[in-house]
C-alpha cells in the first residue's frame, strides 16, 4: 500500500459522515447549498448568527451591513482556499457556492437593513411635514398675530378675543361682534348709529356719531339718524321745506314750507326768496306780463311801497309751478278768465285774484256777477282786511270799470258788498284750512277782490279807497 493515499471505502465513508453531522444553519459551502434554504429559513432570510450580518443590520446603518457581508464573503473565500489545496476541483466548486452563498446572506441582509433605513426616514419626513404645516410657527397663539386660530370666529376677533368683530367678519353670537348683533348668515352686523342733536330738530349731526350696541343705552342728546345738513339751526332738516322738496335738507325760517332760495354751504337751496330778511317778492299775473296797464300800475305802487319785488307773467304762459317760493300770488283783473282759469288754485302761497270771472275757477265762490257799481260798502269794519275804512268808499272809476259780486261760502270773511246790497259781496277772504266753494280747502290765504276793469272803454284806475282795501288784502294774506 502506498503511503499518504487512503483506501477508496475510507475515503467515501468520510464523505458520508461529513454529510451526516452537518448543520444545515451552518455555511459549511455544497452541503448546506444543497438543503440550507428549506431546512434552515434563517439562512434564507439572512438572519444566521454566523453571518452576523441580521442582528447587525437591523440595529445599525446600512454601512455596517456591508461591513458584515463583506466578513462573511472574506470567511467563505478562505474556507474556498483551505479545499482547493484538498482537491482543485472541488476547491472550485466550494469557492463558487460560499461566494454565492455569503452573496445571498449579503442580500438579504441588506435589504432589510434599507426597510429598517427608509421606515427610519419616513418618519423622519412625517415630522418635517409637521413641522411645515405650521403645527409649530414659533407664534404664540393670540388675538393679535394676524391668524383664526384657538376658538375666534375670525381673525383675531370673537371667541375668547371677545366682541372685536366688525362688520362682515364671522360670528357665532352676538357677543362675537363689537355691534351685539350677530345676523342669520353668521356675519356681524352694523350697530345702530346715534348722532348728537345739538338744535333739537329730531336729526342727528352726521360728524358727531357713535356706533351703540343694540343691547346698550344710547348716550343722551343724539338720536338714531345723521341727516341733519345744519345741527346748529333747528329749522334746518331734511323736509323743513316740504313744498320744494319734502326729503331735502332746506331751511325754512320763516316757516312758510319753501325753503331758502340762498341758505348757508351745505344746505340745499329751496325756492324761498323772502328768507333771512330778504325782501318779500310777488308774482303778478296780467294780460301782457307787464305792469304797464294804468289799472295794474295802481297794484305795483302798492307792492312796491311795502317792499315787493315784482315778478310779471303773462297769463297765456302761467303755470302752478312759477308760484313756488313766492310770498305772495296776485291775479290781475287784466288777465283774461279763457287763459288764467284755475291755474293757481293749488298754489300753496297766498293769493290775490281780482278777475271775478276766475272766481269759480279758483274754488272761492261761483262765478262773480259784473256790477257798475264803483264803490262798496264796509261790512266788517273791525277786521283787518277792511284796512279801517268805514261805511261807503268809492273803489274804482273811468273807462268800463265796476265791480265784481257773489254769495261766498258760509266759511268766508265778509269785508265788502255793493251799496245796499250785503249779500253782494264784492271782497271776502279764507283763512288757510278753510272749506272754500264745493269744500275744497284753502292751501293758504286766499282774497276775492273784485274790482272789473273793462280796458275796451278806455283807462281804469284803481282808487284810493280801493288801494288802501287792495294793501290791506296783501298784509292779511301774507302775515
Amino acid at each position: 500500500m502506498i503511503r499518504g493515499v487512503l483506501p477508496p471505502c475510507l475515503c467515501v465513508f468520510g464523505v458520508l459522515a461529513l454529510a451526516g453531522c452537518a448543520d444545515p444553519c451552518i455555511d459549511d459551502g455544497l452541503l448546506q447549498d444543497a438543503g440550507a434554504a428549506n431546512d434552515c429559513p434563517a439562512a434564507a432570510s439572512g438572519t444566521a448568527d454566523e453571518s452576523g450580518s441580521g442582528s447587525q443590520s437591523a440595529t445599525d446603518s446600512a454601512s455596517a451591513t456591508d461591513s458584515a457581508s463583506a466578513t462573511d464573503s472574506a470567511s467563505a473565500t478562505d474556507s474556498a482556499s483551505n479545499s482547493n489545496s484538498a482537491d482543485g476541483s472541488a476547491s472550485e466548486t466550494d469557492s463558487a457556492s460560499a461566494t454565492d452563498s455569503a452573496s445571498e446572506t449579503d442580500s438579504a441582509s441588506a435589504t432589510d437593513s434599507a426597510s429598517e433605513t427608509d421606515s427610519a426616514s419616513a418618519t423622519d419626513s412625517a415630522s418635517a411635514t409637521d413641522s411645515a404645516t405650521g403645527t409649530d410657527t414659533g407664534v404664540v397663539p393670540g388675538c393679535d398675530d394676524g391668524v383664526q386660530n384657538n376658538d375666534e370666529t375670525d381673525v383675531d376677533c370673537g371667541g375668547a378675543c371677545g366682541d372685536t368683530c366688525d362688520v362682515g367678519e364671522d360670528c357665532l353670537v352676538p357677543l362675537d361682534c363689537a355691534s351685539h348683533d350677530c345676523g342669520g348668515d353668521g356675519t356681524c352686523q352694523g350697530a345702530p348709529l346715534w348722532c348728537e342733536d345739538a338744535d333739537g330738530d329730531g336729526f342727528g349731526d352726521p360728524a358727531n356719531c357713535v356706533m351703540v350696541p343694540t343691547d346698550e343705552d344710547p348716550p343722551g342728546g343724539t338720536v338714531d339718524n345723521d341727516d341733519d345738513c345744519d345741527d346748529g339751526n333747528a329749522d334746518t332738516f331734511p323736509g323743513a321745506a316740504p313744498n320744494d322738496d319734502a326729503l331735502a335738507c332746506m331751511q325754512d325760517e320763516d316757516g312758510d314750507d319753501w325753503g331758502d332760495d340762498s341758505p348757508p354751504a351745505g344746505v340745499t337751496p329751496g325756492s324761498d326768496c323772502d328768507e333771512d330778511g330778504a325782501a318779500p317778492c310777488a308774482l303778478v299775473v296780467t294780460q301782457d306780463g307787464t305792469g304797464d296797464n294804468t289799472y295794474d300800475q295802481g297794484l305795483a305802487g302798492v307792492l312796491a311801497d311795502l317792499g315787493f319785488v315784482l315778478t310779471y307773467v303773462a297769463d297765456t304762459d302761467a303755470v302752478l309751478a312759477d308760484a313756488n317760493g313766492f310770498t305772495l300770488v296776485v291775479v290781475s283783473e287784466t288777465a283774461q278768465s279763457g287763459d288764467i282759469g284755475g291755474t293757481y288754485q293749488d298754489a300753496r302761497v297766498p293769493a290775490i285774484c281780482l278777475e271775478g270771472l276766475v272766481w269759480d275757477d279758483m274754488g272761492l265762490s261761483p262765478e262773480g256777477a259784473v256790477s257798475p257799481a264803483d264803490s262798496v260798502d264796509i261790512l266788517a269794519p273791525a277786521e283787518a282786511l277792511a284796512g279801517g275804512l268805514v261805511g261807503t268808499v268809492d273803489v274804482i272809476n273811468g273807462g268800463g270799470s265796476g265791480t265784481f259780486s257773489a254769495a261766498p261760502p258760509a266759511g268766508a270773511l265778509e269785508i265788502a258788498s255793493l251799496p245796499g246790497q250785503p249779500l253782494a259781496v264784492v271782497e271776502f277772504a279764507f283763512d288757510q284750512d278753510a272749506a272754500m266753494q264745493g269744500g275744497f280747502v284753502a292751501p293758504r290765504r286766499r282774497v276775492a277782490l273784485g274790482f272789473d276793469a273793462d280796458q275796451g272803454n278806455g283807462a281804469v284806475t284803481i282808487q284810493d279807497d280801493g288801494l288802501t282795501l287792495f294793501e290791506a288784502a296783501v298784509l292779511w294774506a301774507t302775515e
